[in-house]
């Protein structure tokens, strides 16, 4: 568990912290026991912060042509909040898909045919979307298959991680 420890430098001169980024008031874990939500107050975000506060969309690309990677680059300046696009051959999709946990993923067609099932399951464990496309296709046909599900798959994605300020 957490401990909220709060020094007065002036009561305590010989316990505060050192260093660079000693503060009066900090938090200590305690090691191998930490949880993200028991550290809650830990690291407050700055409301200037950089940092995505919360998930962020992502989509991906699965052995892609390069016209796919493109038109999907042009299509996520028609959804409701720009996701993160990440490219990822074969032998590391898995790997990709599980560190992202995208709510769309888009593999070649030729790609899926090779073994649909595992494409399926890969897309259900971490909740995405699943789309094929002809690496053949162009802009537009791209487009007009992928524009309106990533729509949808967007919309059930902020549905379910509760990102209501992006609405």
């Amino acid at each position: 568990a957490c401990i909220q420890l709060r020094q007065s430098i002036e009561d305590e001169p010989a316990r505060r912290p050192v260093g660079p980024s000693a503060r009066a008031d900090h938090t200590v874990c305690s090691p191998g026991r930490h949880l993200a939500s028991e550290c809650a107050g830990a690291m407050p975000r700055r409301l200037d912060s950089t940092l995505p506060s919360g998930p962020i969309p992502t989509v991906v690309l699965i052995s892609p042509a390069k016209a796919v990677v493109d038109a999907c680059a042009e299509l996520i300046r028609d959804l409701e909040e720009a996701p993160r696009i990440e490219l990822a051959a074969v032998k590391s999709a898995a790997t990709v898909v599980a560190m992202w946990r995208p709510f769309a993923v888009i593999v070649a067609e030729d790609v899926f045919a090779f073994d649909p099932d595992e494409f399926h399951a890969l897309a259900r464990d971490v909740g995405a979307e699943l789309m094929s496309v002809d690496a053949d296709a162009t802009g537009d046909e791209v487009a007009t298959l992928l524009l309106p599900r990533l729509k949808a798959a967007l919309r059930r994605w902020l549905d379910h991680e509760g990102n209501s300020e992006s609405r």
